[in-house]
Order: C-alpha cells, then sequence, then structure tokens
C-alpha cells in the first residue's frame, strides 16, 4: 500500500514510517522541510498542511493517509482542524479513501480514574489548551464525512520506551487508558491501514 504520512518528521511520525517500511508499505513523508526526514526508502513530499495545493500534491497516488500531526502546545493553532480540511480534500482529489489521524484521550475521560483525570485536567489547561480544543474541532468536521473510511485514534499519553506489541485498543472512552510507547502507537497506526471494522470510528489505544 501507498501511504502518506502526515507529521513524518515529528517523534510518532518517524515511528509510523518505521513501521509501515518494516511491513512493506511504500511511504510518502510529508514534511514542511525535506531536510527534516532521516529515514531512508521514502519518498519526500514539501508541503504546508494550510496549503491546499501542496497537500495535494503530496496526497497524490497515494492509497491512504496517516497524519501524526502536531502544534506548539502553548500556541493557537487550527492545525488539526484546518489540517484534515485540506487533507480530506486532496484525498477526494486523488482517490485515496483510508485516513488514519490521532487526537487525544482527553477529550473524553469518563472512564478514566479520578486522580488521574484531575491531573490530565491541570495540564490541558495550563500547556494543551489550543490543541485539545483544535483536536475537538477536528473530530466534529470528520464525523461529517461519509464518503472516507476515517478513523480516529485518541492518546492518552505517549512515552519513546521500546514497543511492547501489547496494547488494548477500545471504542472511545476506553476503560482505565495509560500511556503507551509511540512504536506501540506506530505498529497499530499501520496495521490499522486495512482493518475496514474501524471505519468512521473514534478508537482509543493504551497500555
Amino acid at each position: 500500500m501507498k501511504v502518506a504520512v502526515f507529521g513524518a518528521a515529528g517523534r510518532t511520525g518517524v515511528e509510523v514510517i518505521r513501521a509501515a517500511l518494516a511491513k512493506g508499505h511504500e511511504v510518502t513523508a510529508v514534511v514542511r522541510d525535506a531536510s527534516a526526514v532521516t529515514e531512508e526508502n521514502v519518498t519526500v513530499a514539501v508541503a504546508d498542511v494550510h496549503d491546499q495545493d501542496q497537500v495535494t500534491a503530496a496526497v497524490a497516488g497515494v492509497d491512504a493517509v496517516i497524519s501524526t500531526l502536531g502544534g506548539k502546545p502553548r500556541q493557537p493553532t487550527s492545525v488539526y482542524s484546518d489540517g484534515i480540511v485540506k487533507i480530506t480534500t486532496a484525498m477526494r482529489a486523488s482517490g485515496a479513501r483510508r485516513l488514519l489521524c490521532l487526537s487525544t484521550g482527553a477529550i473524553d475521560q469518563s472512564k478514566t480514574p479520578a486522580m488521574q483525570r484531575f491531573v490530565q485536567g491541570i495540564i490541558v489547561k495550563l500547556v494543551f489548551k489550543y490543541g485539545h480544543a483544535d483536536m475537538g474541532k477536528m473530530e466534529a468536521i470528520l464525523r461529517d464525512v461519509d464518503d472516507l473510511d476515517w478513523t480516529v485514534v485518541r492518546v492518552p499519553g505517549l512515552t519513546a520506551k521500546a514497543a511492547t506489541g501489547k496494547y488494548r485498543v477500545a471504542p472511545a472512552p476506553l476503560d482505565k487508558p495509560s500511556m503507551i510507547a509511540r512504536a506501540d502507537l506506530a505498529d497499530y497506526l499501520v496495521s490499522a491501514l486495512d482493518d475496514a471494522d474501524t471505519s468512521r470510528t473514534i478508537v482509543e489505544i493504551s497500555n
């Protein structure tokens, strides 16, 4: 499968590229700066996610898109909501149908233990409130998309630990979520490319 990875220069994006290559996929790394891509055997597409023409060009010819986009946590952002509009528009133009993108488990903490919920609430309010709000907009936009096979993957938190190969995935919200290694998240994202059961759903992943 030909897969475009947005946010490919980020820590999660790099893990996704590695996982996709390991499973035999052809990867296009979509970045703003080509020099940021150090992985071998990938096609590099330079695009600003806010530029429709550049995003459309980056997605041309691919079968699926994995978005690991992220913004600066303490600054207002529209990278998630505007980015998803640009990506889905580009996918329609190219004929690609499968889309996986990341969101935050903090959007729904109804099954999160009370103390963890309290701490996460403080962190979101002080550090991630802009990204949190824009991820909510992104999810709302995707709920109205009925012509693409999208899956939103909510993540409670990420670590740089080695992959374990063991993680839980279920329709959000997930019971007692905990942080997960980026490598495990990447493994799931790549494996879910062929998972029709998660089409047009919001899932959560956790250890």
